[in-house]
């Protein structure tokens, strides 16, 4: 919808071997939020996401490492606790990973699931990650759950963080662009 980034997406497209088509949008209604893109964008840097079940993943993203915290929050399931807390656990290690992707956050990552007795349960959680991996293009090294239950693991930073795209760094503070 900006005759200037229109040029600039037509340039960039026709780089690609197979083209696409660009065009320039005229409706008054603003381009990001009639496809939704600005809740998109919006939902993709706020530390906060929600799961379907009604639990929740806390990203606490820093210089050092990104710390990423699961909480049962309104799931509490119906009878069986540690049912809910590994299938909490499950529906978090696949949304985490799309997360990290969406976000293109790298380094160290240290993942607190929601305490696991059971080996089995753990196995589960690190099948579920593993497989997951298998949709990143970045290179992933996998630690495993620590003594203390903390999940760790590397991500390979291959270009800016979401986060650093979308915003402008001012005194070595990054302040939303």
């Amino acid at each position: 919808d900006d005759f200037a980034t229109f040029n600039q997406l037509k340039e960039y497209a026709a780089s690609f071997q197979n083209p696409y088509p660009v065009k320039l949008y005229h409706e008054k209604e603003p381009l990001f939020r009639r496809y939704g893109i600005d809740i998109d964008i919006e939902k993709a840097i706020s530390p906060l996401v929600w799961l379907k079940n009604g639990s929740s993943l806390y990203f606490n993203v820093t210089e050092a490492l990104t710390a990423i915290d699961v909480n049962t929050g309104k799931f509490t399931g119906k009878k069986d606790r540690s049912k809910t807390v590994v299938d909490t656990n499950l529906l978090a290690a696949k949304e985490i990973m799309k997360q990290l992707r969406l976000r293109n956050i790298a380094g160290m990552v240290v993942i607190d699931f929601i305490t696991m007795q059971a080996n089995e349960d753990k196995e589960q959680i690190l099948s579920v990650l593993r497989e997951e991996i298998k949709k990143d293009s970045s290179t992933i090294v996998i630690y495993g759950f620590t003594k203390m239950g903390l999940f760790e693991m590397t991500r390979k930073k291959e270009r800016p963080s979401l986060l650093e795209t979308l915003a402008e760094k001012s005194n070595d503070e990054w302040i939303g662009g």
